[in-house]
């Protein structure tokens, strides 16, 4: 038997409320399980830390190491932007990921509780593609694409893939011919048949679809409320959209970002079709945070889900609990690697941005941004990373974090000059005890002046864990070229 999660519009709007600050922008970092409750049994999923002390290698590959979207219909004025899907799965030396267009890290819970995940494990399952449209001062509805992560609704069988485009009207988010995606009326469910319950076709006709806005029953109002209250709301919704204009392009350009907030309370996964459920944020909730130049992009997600579901498990045991995974990317329109110089330096200024924990069991992890400044000699294929100011940005924001602040002990390695990977960069780092390792790409033309001669803008992503502490974190870099002051 399971008790069905019930958020009221102020819930909502609080675990929806993402937190932005000046400076750099602060990220989002949602705290949508608050409020919910359930009735799951507890759940423990140890985490898999993977290899954290690697410097990493070069893909070996001859797949395309330049972005190539899948045309999704745009707004006008806008251009498609992503981080493409092919897991080039060479260099998992430092647990980055590489994909055509991109760079990433996956962390996930290594304590999964009734109706909250805590912890932070490093792993290198699973892959995320994001896509989204940039105009000249915005950003459209992004796309968050999860596949692979472990997430189990019938503790069996990998879930569908997860496409969420943060919809704000009713609709099934699916596939069209050549991954392009389409949002499509919502299907007719029927009775649930739980004799197809292991089969991943019939799983997906309950993923991915947006039940809300819509008028909530009646019997979801607390006794004695009115009609159009916080608690009896008169129509709900799911979720959240804001952009926030950066000074990068201000006639004095600073180093801010554009940053574009998303969230959404989903569904995916529940059965019950009754008037009061389901209710937004059933099965768990989906937050995006993404940091934008021109070229380049850095993407935090975070999905927490509901698995081990009783009606997919098909048991009467309810083991049902919750877990979460979260990534950050670094993705967009890198440059072609025929074009990356062989000799002279560039000096990047800009900023880094994730999740640290104290332990790896933290219950906390909380969102930080760092300053960074990177010099590229092209010459020598190396690059040197130095990043200051470390802070947490949650609940006790500008609270000081000593392990965001390091420079780069040993040199990170551009691909040969003339290859392949030219545009891709890879090595160790270390703050102390606290090692790990960074992917990077290289992203818009090669431009003279300014900060010297080389790419517009470059990117990363950036894992690291000390063994001793289990202080962890995973994160990303966007930089642009600029001067030093």
């Amino acid at each position: 038997m399971r008790t069905h999660l019930r958020l009221t519009l102020l819930s909502l709007s609080v675990s929806l409320a993402l937190a932005a600050c000046g400076g750099g922008g602060g990220g989002s970092d949602t705290a949508a399980s608050g409020g919910q409750t359930g009735g799951n049994n507890n759940g423990s999923q140890p985490g898999n830390t993977g290899n954290t002390g690697n410097t990493g290698t070069f893909p070996t590959t001859t797949a395309s190491m330049v972005m190539a979207c899948p045309q999704d219909v745009a707004d006008a004025g806008t251009t498609e932007q992503c981080s493409g899907d092919i897991a080039i799965t060479a260099d998992k030396g430092n647990g980055v990921l590489v994909t055509n267009s991109g760079v990433q890290v996956i962390a996930k819970s290594s304590v999964d509780k009734q109706t909250t995940a805590e912890g932070l494990a490093l792993t290198t399952d699973g892959i995320a593609e994001i896509r989204l449209f940039k105009g000249a001062s915005t950003v459209s509805k992004p796309s968050l694409l999860l596949n692979n992560l472990g997430i189990k609704w019938d503790g069996t069988t990998e879930r569908p893939q997860i496409i969420e485009r943060f919809l704000s009207t009713q609709g099934r988010t699916e596939f069209g011919a050549n991954k392009v995606i389409s949002v499509v009326a919502l299907p007719v469910f029927g009775t649930f048949d739980a004799t197809k319950r292991n089969d991943p076709a019939y799983q997906s006709r309950y993923a991915n679809n947006t039940y809300f806005p819509r008028t909530a029953p009646a019997s979801v109002c607390p006794p004695g409320t009115t009609r159009g209250t916080a608690e009896c709301p008169a129509e709900t919704t799911a979720a959240k959209f804001a952009f926030t204009k950066g000074n990068w392009q201000d006639p004095v350009p600073g180093t801010d970002p554009d940053e574009t907030d998303a969230g959404r309370l989903h569904e995916d996964g529940d059965v019950s079709r009754t008037p009061d459920v389901p209710f937004p944020g059933t099965k768990g909730y989906r937050d995006f945070a993404n940091y934008s130049y021109r070229y380049a992009n850095v993407t935090k997600w975070l999905s927490q889900d509901t698995v081990e579901i009783a009606e997919w498990k098909g048991v009467q045991t309810v083991t049902e609990h919750t877990q979460n995974r979260r990534g950050v990317v670094a993705f967009g329109d890198v440059t072609d690697s025929t074009k990356i110089p062989a000799t002279g330096t560039a000096t990047y200024k800009g900023w880094f941005y994730g999740w640290y924990a104290s332990t790896v069991n933290d219950p906390n992890p909380v969102p930080f941004r760092a300053e960074v400044t990177i010099t590229a000699n092209f010459a020598a294929r190396t690059v040197a990373v130095t990043a200051v100011n470390g802070t947490n940005v949650g609940v006790n924001p500008n609270t000081p974090l000593a392990a965001l602040n390091f420079t780069s002990t040993t040199d990170i390695l551009m691909g040969p000059n003339g290859s392949n990977v030219a545009n891709y960069m890879t090595g160790a780092l270390a703050n102390g005890n606290l090692k790990g390792g960074l992917g990077g790409r290289f992203f818009g033309p090669v431009e003279t002046g300014v900060g010297g001669n080389g790419p517009a803008e470059i990117g990363a992503s950036i894992r690291m864990q000390d063994s001793g502490t289990g202080v962890t974190l995973i994160g990303g870099i966007i930089a642009i070229k600029r001067n030093l002051p």
